[in-house]
């Protein structure tokens, strides 16, 4: 990470605080001056004047008093201090919406959270009552803040994975709420259509007690293969890599996130990643029920034998059952990994990818159900330079990637901005600013 040295020394000093900011989100345990003075390519007199100087400092949001764990202290010399982040500066929440499934967390600025006491998991029609969904979504996000003493301020954003294609600019402003699902795959006839999820999900936001203020908290919204693909990249299996593919299988489903130049690809219109629509086989008996043509999710999910609609059978009993030795079972997610292999195989070519990875329910203990027969065909089909430049694994957060990717997205859009205005207010920004009209905040300052 580098300093950028043109610009006013305003705009100098500004972009200094929010890329240190950015460095100690990524060390929970702190750093001290002098490594955050190599860190960014500054002083440590300037490092200093950034923490706690005259004027606008990060004194607020910063404790730089702890003393630094023994390990790391020079030997026979003083113990060096550590600037660290101060605890409950804010939060955020994610909300995950699969055709089943309500899953919500509330997680740190740093993106932790405990899944047996920071998350919600409801069982719902999401597919058949997306408005149902909502509410309970934001009603368990109003249990889990009250249960922790957060009040809707300190929450910095909300993101929402969603089990569609969704049309939503990467870089649209977090006070802005637009986002509507691109549901022609369903048709006319899908529940889903014609509905602009941010819009709706504030709704219910403004339904809760003190919605006023729940309402105000940004809303950020993706697919949630994409999300998984965050996760993955940001906590999991493609942490460092450049260029992957990260394939999302459940038993409703075949979703791809794909990763390219370090980042998540959503295509000029959101809908890069939809794999699960392919169509391969133009001739294919199996019909999807959602394009109404034989794609590779049609494919895939009649290989698996789960069933559509209510009475879909959830891929974790199945593969819980292969993994306790039915035959059947097991026969079925082989010659499901098979075709996924071979439906993948064009894309690793013509993509040169150099990390593959399966998210959705499985455990490392299905490894040699899903991985061997998927490697066997890939390395069937790609050419000989493409082959040696990947590597295919299971993914290492499993399904609860999509929530993961929800908790990051709302991490990456807001946190660092909140931090800086947390640091001119010394509170929480959102409650500070009903207390100030926007002439008492000065020009460049996060608003």
């Amino acid at each position: 990470m580098r300093t950028i040295r043109g610009g006013s020394p305003q705009a100098l000093r500004q972009r200094n605080k929010s890329l240190m900011v950015e460095r100690l989100l990524g060390a929970p345990d702190g750093l001290t001056r002098p490594e955050l003075a190599r860190a960014l390519e500054l002083t440590v007199p300037a490092i200093a004047g950034l923490l706690t100087g005259n004027g606008e400092s990060l004194s607020a949001i910063v404790d730089s008093t702890v003393g630094l764990h023994a390990d790391r202290a020079s030997s026979g010399g003083p113990v060096p201090k550590v600037i660290r982040l101060k605890p409950r500066l804010g939060y955020v929440i994610g909300v995950d919406l699969s055709h089943t499934v309500v899953r919500v967390a509330v997680a740190d600025l740093y993106g932790r959270y405990d899944v047996e006491r920071d998350v919600r998991t409801m069982e719902w029609d999401v597919e058949n009552d997306l408005h149902g969904a909502f509410a309970c979504a934001t009603a368990a996000a109003y249990e889990l803040a009250d249960e922790r003493d957060i009040a809707p301020e300190e929450i910095t954003a909300i993101g929402l994975a969603i089990a569609a294609p969704v049309n939503a600019s990467s870089d649209a402003h977090p006070m802005e709420r637009t986002g509507r699902l691109r549901v022609d795959l369903g048709g006319s006839s899908s529940p889903w259509s014609n509905i602009d999820p941010l819009a709706a999900i504030t709704n219910h936001l403004r339904a809760l007690p003190d919605g006023d203020h729940w309402s105000a908290v940004p809303l950020h919204i993706d697919n949630d293969s994409n999300l998984g693909a965050l996760a993955e990249l940001r906590v999991g299996a493609a942490r460092g890599k450049r260029n992957a593919i990260y394939v999302h299988v459940d038993e409703a489903g075949v979703g791809v996130g794909l990763v390219f130049g370090g980042d998540v690809y959503r295509g000029s219109g959101g809908i890069a990643g939809e794999f699960g629509h392919v169509v391969l086989e133009p001739r294919g008996e199996q019909m999807c029920h959602r394009c109404g043509r034989p794609c590779v999710e049609a494919a895939v999910l009649s290989l698996l034998g789960c069933g559509t609609g209510p009475r879909r059978q959830p891929l974790e009993q199945l593969v819980d059952a292969a993994l306790d030795g039915d035959a059947r079972s097991r026969e079925s997610i082989v010659a499901a990994a098979e075709y996924l292999g071979r439906a993948l195989a064009g894309f690793v070519t013509l993509l040169n990818v150099d990390r593959i990875l399966v998210g959705g329910p499985f455990p490392p203990q299905a490894y040699s159900l899903v991985i061997p027969p998927m490697q066997a065909e890939l390395a069937r089909l790609i050419i000989t330079p493409a082959a040696k430049d990947y590597v295919l694994q299971l993914g290492a957060l499993g399904r609860q990637a999509t929530l993961d990717g929800a908790v990051w997205l709302a991490l990456e859009r807001t946190r660092v901005d909140y931090l800086l205005g947390y640091a001119f207010r010394g509170g929480p920004p959102r409650a500070a600013a009903r207390d100030s009209s926007p002439a008492d905040i000065p020009a460049g300052m996060p608003g």
